[in-house]
Parts: structure tokens; C-alpha cells; sequence
């Protein structure tokens, strides 16, 4: 790097010669995505400088992260477009695989934006299914999962992005989507839309924590062994009988709740091994509920540490950033 003694700027004379304007690439650039996914950009100022890098300020390291998050983000605009509006979909050469998991859940994180107080990022994760980590069989992990996430305008939006992803590496023709999610309408109403063979579960964990805050632990505990059992109707029955025995109105009244909730998704209330076809069932299925994990992994820890905000559009290259890592 030279110093030009007429108008004071750094300048690089050879990149300028051979027309290279990027300052990071390669495996540089790797790396600073990286560090950037798990670490504020100050912080991976440090790291560089102390690993005896060339020195990187930290507004540097944003600016190219923020590139490579734009040029990330534009070519997954145009190839999802291509798909839905043009049908460019190669099937040739896709892994088929007869059951598919996804789950979705959504996350809050402060907002820069004048008319936002905090901003909603949606997370979709796909996998396989599970496989163990040791002969012992001791402990498992999901097989292949893969992670889309971002700020969007509409569930749509969501949808479109997750089934594209998906269509990149599978051919969904004869495969069983099973997909496990929240209350949010989001989740339980939208997915479906989107793909043609699917199975809906309330995600097991908001079960239990919505039994458990209105009714007594025994009693919740009861009635959550019911439904594991695929006892849907024991489950709806009991809970419905319960509501008056609430010891103050409000109780009451969020018992009512609960239950015209589960009566509103009654379809989804059971696991989905319950409601699988005959032919699909084999072992080392098991419960699902790993997307609370990866979001804490993929933006709490990165975006809601110390009170930390975000416009739009830094949001989105940043989750953008954390798929392309996590995939």
C-alpha cells in the first residue's frame, strides 16, 4: 500500500494496475465472514491484528462482510425468482430423500429503524433426520441440516426463499415434509401452501410450557403423557373439563384460550410418528425441537448481546452471512 503525497489517500499500485478493487478475497475473506458470524467487528479487528494479519479497522471488516452479504443476497434474489416465475428447476442429479424435517420459529432483535422498535427474523432449518456422532450410539446429531433465515416482508416471502433452498439440493416429488413449529399463524397455516405432501406439528416444548403455566404441574403432566400416548381426544376432553375448575377468572379465562388453540389445531396436535404413513416408519426417529438451538447459536449470541440493534438491511446481510456459514 503506497500513500499518494497529492491527495493524501492509500492506494494500491499494483491492484490498481491489474483493475482489482477488493481490497479482502480468497481465503482472507473467508475467514473475516466467519469471524464476523460470531464476533462484533471490533472484536475481529482484534482477532486479525493479534493473529499478525494486515491490519483490518473494523468499519473495513463491515464493509466487506456487508459486500459479500449484498452479492450473496442478489444472487439468491434472482435464482429464487428464476424458480418461481421462469420454473429453472434441474432435477437431474437431486438427492432424494423420503422424509424431509423442517422446522421455523422466529426471534425479536432491537431495531435502528425509526418506525420499528424491534425487528422479527424468521429461521427455517432442513435436515435429514438424525445420525449418531459414535459407535457407542451415545449421542446423536441432525444429518445434513441446512439454515435459511432473514428479515422478510411476508411469510411468503419466508417460504418462497426456504422451498427454493430446499429445491437446490432435493427433488421433493415423492417426499414427506414433515415440518414442526410454534403457534404462530405463520407456521401452522402458511406452510402448507408450499408444499404438496406435508405433515404440521405443534412443536412439543410450547405444549408443555402453555399446559404448564395455566394448570397444576401434576395435572399438566397428566395431560401432556396423554397426548404423548396419541390420546388427542383424552387431551382435548380433559382440558376442556378443566377450565371451570380455574381458581381465579383470569386463570380461567386463559384456560379457555389454551384450549380453543389446540381445538383450532387439533390436526396438528399430534407427534407426527403418530400420523406417519405405514411404509415411512422405521427407527431412529425422534422428537423434534432443535430450531430453538440453532437460533440461539445463529442471532442471540451475535445480535442481542449488550443491547444491540440493527437496521434492515444489516439484519439481513448478517443472516444472510450466518446461512451461507451454517450451510
Amino acid at each position: 500500500m503506497y500513500k499518494d503525497h497529492k491527495t493524501g489517500e492509500s492506494v494500491f499500485l499494483l491492484d490498481k494496475e491489474l483493475g482489482l478493487r477488493k481490497r479482502v478475497s480468497g481465503e482472507l475473506l473467508k475467514l473475516l465472514v466467519v469471524l464476523a458470524s460470531k464476533l462484533p467487528y471490533r472484536q475481529v479487528e482484534e482477532v486479525l491484528d493479534e493473529a499478525g494479519f494486515p491490519h483490518l479497522s473494523h468499519q473495513t471488516v463491515f464493509s466487506e462482510v456487508r459486500d459479500f452479504g449484498e452479492r450473496e443476497s442478489k444472487k439468491l434474489q434472482q435464482e429464487k425468482e428464476e424458480l418461481f416465475t421462469e420454473g429453472k428447476n434441474k432435477k437431474r442429479g437431486l438427492k432424494k430423500s423420503p422424509i424431509l424435517f423442517v422446522e421455523t420459529d422466529g426471534t425479536m432483535v432491537g431495531s435502528q429503524e425509526d418506525d420499528k422498535k424491534r425487528l422479527e427474523i424468521k429461521l427455517g432449518l432442513v435436515h435429514e433426520g438424525w445420525e449418531y456422532t459414535s459407535p457407542a450410539k451415545n449421542r446423536k446429531k441432525l444429518k445434513n441440516p441446512q439454515i435459511v433465515s432473514g428479515i422478510y416482508n411476508s411469510a411468503d416471502d419466508f417460504y418462497e426463499e426456504l422451498v427454493y433452498k430446499i429445491s437446490q439440493r432435493y427433488d421433493l416429488e415423492d417426499t414427506l415434509v414433515v415440518l414442526n413449529g410454534d403457534g404462530a399463524s405463520w407456521i401452522q397455516k402458511i406452510s402448507k401452501d408450499y408444499f404438496d405432501n406435508i405433515l404440521i406439528q405443534l412443536d412439543r416444548y410450547h405444549i408443555k410450557r402453555d399446559i404448564s403455566s395455566y394448570f397444576d404441574k401434576e395435572v399438566a403432566d397428566c395431560l401432556y403423557k396423554e397426548l404423548a400416548k396419541g390420546n388427542k381426544k383424552v387431551f382435548l376432553d380433559t382440558l376442556e373439563s378443566l377450565i371451570c375448575e380455574g381458581k381465579t377468572p383470569e386463570n380461567r379465562r386463559k384456560r379457555r384460550a389454551i384450549f380453543k388453540f389446540f381445538k383450532r389445531y387439533e390436526d396438528h396436535l399430534l407427534d407426527y410418528r403418530h400420523r406417519m404413513p405405514k411404509q415411512l416408519k422405521r427407527k431412529g426417529l425422534y422428537g423434534m425441537g432443535a430450531c430453538e438451538s440453532y437460533i440461539d447459536k445463529n442471532i442471540a449470541r451475535r445480535m442481542k448481546n449488550q443491547g444491540m440493534s440493527w437496521s434492515i438491511k444489516g439484519a439481513c446481510v448478517c443472516q444472510v452471512v450466518f446461512a451461507e456459514i451454517g450451510n
